[in-house]
């Protein structure tokens, strides 16, 4: 009997990862910002891959630049490079809708450049972590919307959203 529960188990987790894992890309807008203000709204892309509906692997490129107020003279630019996963579950709420909230976790390597009367320049590496809800659409359309807490930079805690659009191979 056991053995007829673990096969079955087996062959229900194989079918499941079979339904739903592939490859999937997009892009759209990402924000960075810190405790002590906004350093600006860009763009992001992205890779993943979906093992099963509770295991994901995402790559992801961020960016954004910002021109100075009246305050702060010059741009400031910032750029961010993620690897990492997520863990959830994916629900299907019909058949054509399926709706996955996760936790994730990676490796991050952040860059900051302001350019202005003075040069600076932060650079932070290490972990991150957040979460998110991705919304798929069909069998090929998804939406992404995330937040994830980066670290301590000089001007505050770093934090970043994004949204994102894709397709899911």
């Amino acid at each position: 009997m056991i053995n007829k529960i673990i096969a079955l188990s087996l062959l229900s987790s194989s079918v499941m990862a079979s339904e739903y894992s592939g490859f999937r890309a997009g892009g759209g807008l990402a924000e960075t910002d810190t405790n002590t203000g906004g350093l600006g709204l860009g763009i992001k892309a992205e890779g993943g891959y979906d093992l099963n509906r509770f295991i994901g692997f995402s790559l992801s490129l961020e960016g954004s630049a910002k021109r100075g107020n009246g305050s702060m003279w010059g741009s400031q630019s910032t750029t961010t490079f993620k690897i990492g996963s997520d863990i959830g579950y994916a629900i299907k709420i019909t058949d054509t809708l399926t709706i996955k909230p996760y936790l994730d976790y990676g490796y991050v390597d952040y860059s900051q450049s302001y350019i202005g009367w003075w040069d600076v320049k932060s650079d932070l590496s290490g972990s991150y972590f957040g979460g998110g809800i991705r919304a798929n659409i069909g069998d090929h359309f998804y939406i992404d919307l995330s937040h994830d807490d980066v670290g301590e930079l000089p001007q505050g805690y770093l934090r970043q959203n994004s949204l994102t659009f894709g397709y899911k191979f």
